[in-house]
C-alpha cells in the first residue's frame, strides 16, 4: 500500500520521486521513453523485466533501461513504511539540462547488450547523494529547477565515475533509450514458474491483455490460465515425488505463492492434498 508520494517535476515530468509504502506491495513501471535509477532503503523485493529477474535488498540500487518492470516487495516484520527513491532520465530533459551538448557517454548507441537492469554498488558517495535528496524532500521550498538540473548531473557523474563497473554503467547510459526487442516465447519460458499474474506477463511482453491472450493461445493452443496452471502443477508433482522439499518450498518454487492457494489448486486437479499425493501415489502425473 502506498502511504506517501512526493515528486519534484522538471518541464512537466516527475524527475525525482520518493515513495513511502507498506509491504507486501507490488509496483508496475512502464517506461517506454525513459530510464530510471532506483534506490530502496529498507524493503526487499524481486524485480522482473522481459528478460531478467533480480533480487534487490535494503540499501541497494539499480539502473533500468526503458522497458516494463514489475517489482514485488516482500512483507517485513514491522508496520513501519518502507521507502524508495526514483530518479528518472528522459532524453528531452537531458538535452535541456546539457543544452543539447550531450556528453559522449549519453549519446545514443545503436548497440544493445540486452541487459535491462544493472545493479549499482551503493558506496558512501551514493549514500550521501540519497541523503541530500531526502533532505530536499523534507525541505521542498528549497528546490528550484536549477537545483534539479544539478542533482541529475551529479547522479550521472557519480554513477559513471565512482561506482564499480563504471564502464558497464557508461554502456548502459549509451543504450538507455534503445527499445529492447521483446521475444514473446522467452518471456513466457523464463517466467513460467514465477508468481506472476496473466496481466503482469502481458505487461512484461508490452502487450494489452486481449492481445496477449490471443497470442498465447495461438502459440500454445491453450489459454494462459490453463497452460500455466498445468505446467506449474506438473513441476510440483515432480518435486513432491523426487525430492524431500517441504510443501511450502515447492509452492514458491512453482510460482503458486502462498501454500494455501497451492493446496487448493493441487487438490482441485488431483483430488489429493500435496502431502497425501506424496505419501499415497507411485508417480502418476496429471496433464
Amino acid at each position: 500500500m502506498e502511504n506517501q508520494y512526493q515528486s519534484f517535476d522538471f518541464f512537466g515530468k516527475p524527475v525525482i520521486e520518493r515513495l513511502l509504502f507498506t509491504t507486501p506491495y507490488s509496483k508496475i513501471r512502464m517506461m517506454n521513453e525513459e530510464a530510471c535509477f532506483l534506490y530502496q532503503r529498507e524493503a526487499t523485493n524481486v524485480m522482473y523485466s522481459s528478460s531478467q529477474k533480480i533480487h534487490l535488498y535494503p540499501q541497494e540500487a539499480v539502473v533500468m533501461k526503458c522497458g516494463n518492470y514489475i517489482s514485488k516487495y516482500f512483507p517485513k516484520n514491522t508496520f513501519l513504511p518502507s521507502e524508495m527513491v526514483d530518479i528518472h532520465f528522459y532524453p528531452d530533459i537531458l538535452r535541456k539540462i546539457y543544452k543539447n551538448d550531450l556528453p559522449v557517454f549519453l549519446q545514443q548507441s545503436t548497440y544493445s547488450s540486452g541487459t535491462l537492469i544493472h545493479q549499482v554498488k551503493v558506496d558512501e558517495l551514493i549514500q550521501g547523494y540519497i541523503r541530500s535528496i531526502l533532505f530536499y524532500f523534507e525541505n521542498p521550498s528549497l528546490v528550484t529547477e536549477e537545483l534539479i538540473s544539478l542533482k541529475i548531473k551529479e547522479l550521472i557523474l557519480l554513477l559513471i565515475r565512482t561506482t564499480e563497473n563504471s564502464q558497464k554503467i557508461r554502456m548502459i547510459f549509451q543504450e538507455l533509450f534503445n527499445p529492447s526487442q521483446i521475444n514473446f516465447l522467452e518471456v513466457i519460458e523464463s517466467n513460467l514458474y514465477e508468481d506472476l499474474s496473466i496481466q503482469e506477463l502481458a505487461i512484461l511482453c508490452d502487450m494489452s491483455l486481449a492481445s496477449f491472450n490471443r497470442k498465447f493461445k495461438e502459440v500454445f493452443k491453450e489459454s494462459p490460465s490453463v497452460y500455466l496452471k498445468n505446467e506449474k502443477l506438473e513441476k510440483a508433482m515432480r518435486l513432491l515425488l523426487a525430492t524431500d522439499m517441504r510443501v511450502t518450498e515447492i509452492s514458491w518454487e512453482c510460482g503458486f505463492g502462498e501454500v494455501s492457494h497451492f493446496t487448493k489448486v493441487f487438490k482441485n486437479k488431483t483430488g489429493l492434498t500435496p502431502l497425501k499425493f506424496r505419501k499415497g501415489t507411485n508417480g502418476f502425473l496429471v496433464k
